[in-house]
């Protein structure tokens, strides 16, 4: 519970001082991703001021929450009731930090209203999107990859093997319901899956049990581990958009599924599942024990991909990335400067022989 509370409020940008509502920009503008540009963006925002905290808001270094569901009161859907947004749609792009400090550390990019695809290195794929106050969509199947093929949903060895859980179609249906949830730092889905997947997590993996268990591992030995891939029921009309070729995109299903080839693939590889504890201990954080039937996808999946929540179209989509705004930033600001210098350069009297 909290006191409702109303301020001018927006996402990214310096905060160093009071600020106005600002006036009418035009698309003449600096480049959106300039953070100069962030307060262009702001709007009387209605939001819970607490004044007490318990739990682990008293110890860990976040202590609020900005929600962003498909409420009324989230903060994507009041910045497009105030028309800051054109579209019922945002993007949430979480980077990977070993070392996160209290003064704040760059953590990935936010893009209000659609996405960009400059933080993109493979195309953006979708998967359907239930459009209830959650955002919940389906998963169709569960794989493990052999360890050593990297971060990305395509393997940098081919011939690693991908092998499906034993699981059967009446099972997955039971425990299909996937919440996908940043605000969730692990990901955790039904007891019903534990089994076949630590099956198959020991064929693969031999000599390192599955468990939550601390573990002292080298480098080397984290990313032997197994890769695993969630396959999530697909949006077949947005990624027959992509290429009419489901075989030649990034991350469709059609190559280790063909029945099912405009279903997406998520990787989720032992560097982000595998959490460093800061003593050089790592603890698996990646669940198949939860009681009931929803699962849900957490920040450790989520991680290394622009995420779109389209409520619009019904979809998310899924970009993998790099999620280092700062870089695009550094980039923003060196085309920025060329600009200038090219309107310089056109603006100087040229000297006649």
């Amino acid at each position: 519970y909290g006191y409702e509370s109303v301020d001018i409020t927006y996402a990214g940008g310096p905060h160093s001082k009071i600020q106005t509502l600002p006036g009418v920009f035009s698309d003449n503008d600096k480049d959106d991703a300039d953070p100069l540009r962030a307060q262009n963006f702001a709007f009387d925002h209605s939001f819970a001021c607490q004044d007490t905290a318990t739990g682990l808001f008293k110890t860990q270094m976040a202590d609020g929450i900005m929600g962003m569901d498909n409420y009324p009161e989230s903060f994507w859907r009041q910045a497009y009731d105030h028309g800051v947004i054109d579209k019922k749609a945002f993007a949430l792009c979480l980077s990977r930090q070993d070392s996160p400090t209290k003064m704040g550390i760059e953590a990935g990019a936010l893009t209000m209203g659609g996405h960009d695809v400059r933080l993109h290195t493979t195309p953006m794929i979708y998967s359907k999107l239930d459009r209830y106050e959650k955002f919940v969509v389906r998963l169709k199947k569960m794989y493990l990859r052999a360890g050593g093929g990297g971060n990305s949903v395509l393997s940098s060895d081919p011939n690693l093997q991908v092998l499906p859980l034993d699981v059967s179609e009446v099972e997955y249906d039971r425990y299909s319901k996937v919440l996908v949830d940043s605000g969730t730092t692990s990901t955790y889905f039904p007891t019903g899956l534990s089994g076949a997947f630590k099956a198959l997590w020991d064929e693969l993996s031999p000599g390192v049990e599955f468990n939550h268990q601390k573990m002292h591992l080298t480098d080397d030995e984290i990313n032997n581990l197994p890769t695993i891939l969630l396959q999530l029921e697909g949006s077949e009309d947005m990624n027959t958009i992509i290429n009419e070729d489901p075989s030649k995109v990034p991350g469709l299903a059609a190559s280790i599924d063909p029945d099912n080839p405009y279903d997406i693939i998520i990787a989720i590889p032992p560097t982000h599942y595998m959490e460093h504890d800061g003593h050089g201990g790592y603890i698996a954080e990646f669940f198949v024990d939860e009681r009931g039937y929803t699962a849900t996808m957490g920040a450790n999946t989520m991680m290394g991909h622009d995420i779109l929540f389209d409520v619009e179209e019904g979809s998310l989509g899924f970009a993998e990335s790099h999620c280092d705004y700062e870089k695009l930033e550094e980039e923003v600001a060196e085309e920025e400067e060329e600009m200038v210098s090219e309107k310089k350069d056109q603006s100087t009297p040229q000297s006649k022989d």
